[in-house]
């Protein structure tokens, strides 16, 4: 038996952060059933790893961009509000039939498109929302943080929230960012600087403790998270312009990235980020990092591989089955969908 979330307006200290970090990014760039897992069991019994050391970055010197490295296939959508219209999206996933999720950051809504761009139903949260990520599993289920929980929707609408408890002192709370992973596993950075994997059925299978502290000196809490195919899961924070990688297991691999040296924002530096809005892993272990200027793409050991300029600034970024690379991107708000070059 499943029943509807009745939603209400979102005022929680998260969705308060969230429309701040989304201003203040906008001004930079210028332009069923209801279950509860109260407990989870204890956390502190959950595998989790810190890292403990930051590792020397080397970087590759920059090659010249490759004109081809990218062909634009489908391009689709327009500013407005209401069903189908993009107002500030900033999150998309794909599943596995290739149909397209898009989140508004401002009116609350999730846009489901066919893989031709038509609209197939949108799903309101509340025009107070605020929907930072969405992270689309293979059968199309949707996970969101909304009122500091992580709610998991069919792609009717209908709905459960995950709720979780850190300890018997703490309560670690759905803050923003969210990815899903192949196997319908699901992960949010939450409001304790940890990143939490629960599997489909919304139990905690992984803990990650610290996950940015020890290796960039603060804990970055504007973080977009990125999973590829074999479990390995990727962190990038907007604050540390660093990407972190952890195995499945939670054990800390290694870091790329750090703050471009041009002040300016204008220029690229390989391996460095200026305004790191969004992250991505294809289906070859590529990383592929949206900034201000364009995507930067590295290796599955993060060896500068390319630079390709988009046409406006993306927000998200998502690869579908086929490996082609889906993004949501303002000025204007736009979806557009690129097929990528296979590595050489």
């Amino acid at each position: 038996m499943t029943a509807d979330i009745k939603f209400s307006t979102c005022t929680t200290s998260g969705a308060s952060r969230g429309r701040s970090t989304g201003a203040a990014l906008l001004a930079v760039i210028g332009a069923g059933a209801v279950f509860m897992l109260s407990a989870c069991g204890a956390l502190g019994a959950l595998p989790f790893q810190s890292p403990t050391s930051t590792p020397t970055l080397t970087v590759t010197p920059a090659p010249s961009p490759t004109p081809s490295f990218t062909k634009q296939l489908l391009t689709f959508g327009s500013e407005g509000k209401g069903p189908g219209k993009l107002n500030r999206p900033e999150s998309i996933g794909v599943d596995r039939d290739g149909n397209i999720y898009v989140g508004n950051s401002e009116d609350g809504r999730i846009n489901i498109f066919d893989p031709s761009g038509k609209l197939l139903r949108s799903i309101n949260l509340g025009t107070d929302s605020v929907v930072e990520s969405i992270g689309v599993a293979p059968d199309g289920s949707i996970y969101t943080c909304y009122d500091s929980q992580l709610l998991k929707l069919d792609v009717r609408g209908k709905g459960s929230p995950f709720i979780y408890t850190h300890n018997a002192k703490t309560d670690a709370y759905c803050e923003r960012y969210i990815a899903a992973g192949p196997d319908g596993s699901v992960y949010i950075l939450n409001n304790d600087d940890q990143i939490v994997r629960f599997d489909p059925t919304g139990k905690v299978t992984l803990v990650i403790e610290n996950a940015f502290a020890p290796v960039v000196g603060f804990a970055d809490g504007n973080v977009h998270l990125a999973v590829d195919k074999t479990g390995n899961i990727y962190a990038l924070g907007y604050n540390s312009s660093a990407v972190l990688k952890y195995s499945p297991e939670g054990k800390f691999i290694r870091r790329l990235g750090g703050r471009n040296p041009d002040n300016s924002g204008m220029a690229i530096t390989p391996g460095r980020f200026s305004i790191p809005l969004a992250l991505a892993v294809d289906g070859y272990g590529r990383i592929f990092v949206g900034d201000r200027l364009g995507i930067q793409v590295f290796s599955p050991n993060f060896q500068y591989v390319n630079f390709f300029k988009t046409s406006a600034t993306v927000f998200g970024m998502a690869f579908g089955a086929n490996n082609d690379l889906y993004t949501a991107t303002n000025y204007p708000q736009q979806v557009i969908v690129l097929a990528v070059q296979e590595p050489q």
